[in-house]
């Protein structure tokens, strides 16, 4: 007996079919951009030296939000190691465009100290024999397209209303 082929899957394909993946990977995945950029800025805020009222409530508001992003994650050393490269290559990017050639050591402290915290706890878990409790994926699929532009206008929207109230 000759099967006709199914159309509907020749023309639109699989690209909106829901990929059976782990509910901790999309957890995650949507939990990486709050927590990459709010702890980022937590830290510039945090180490500025002369700060604000404003600046110091802002740190806080910042770090309020970052903490349970870290916490709600699966995969907490993950996230960790992601914001820590982000912030290598932005503490980077500040040594190399740097106008004030004063301030280099503090950026090059900065780069050594997440290098060696990212290094340190990759060996340590590598030598335990760690491992992601779920696959990450090699494509990428229209679910997690969407999902990251959620996360991003999230964030980004987020951290417009956390700085509306700030002008003092």
């Amino acid at each position: 007996m000759i099967q006709m082929p199914n159309w509907r899957r020749i023309i639109i394909g699989d690209a909106f079919k829901l990929p059976s993946r782990d509910y901790n990977y999309y957890r995650d995945f949507t939990l990486v951009w709050p927590f990459v950029f709010f702890s980022i800025v937590s830290l510039i805020i945090g180490f500025r030296h002369p700060r604000s009222p404003a600046d110091t409530l802002h740190f806080h508001r910042v770090l309020v939000v970052a903490s349970p992003c870290l916490l709600l994650a699966k995969e907490k050393l993950l996230l960790a190691g992601i914001a820590s490269v982000v912030l290598i290559a932005f503490l980077f990017r500040g040594f190399l465009l740097a106008a004030v050639w004063e301030r280099q050591w503090q950026l090059l402290l900065g780069i050594l100290l997440c290098l060696s915290v990212v290094a340190g706890t990759a060996l340590a878990k590598a030598h335990d024999g760690w491992r992601i409790s779920y696959d990450i994926p090699e494509g990428i699929t229209i679910v997690q397209l969407l999902m990251a532009t959620a996360s991003v206008l999230f964030t980004l929207g987020l951290a417009e209303w956390m700085q509306e109230g700030l002008r003092i």
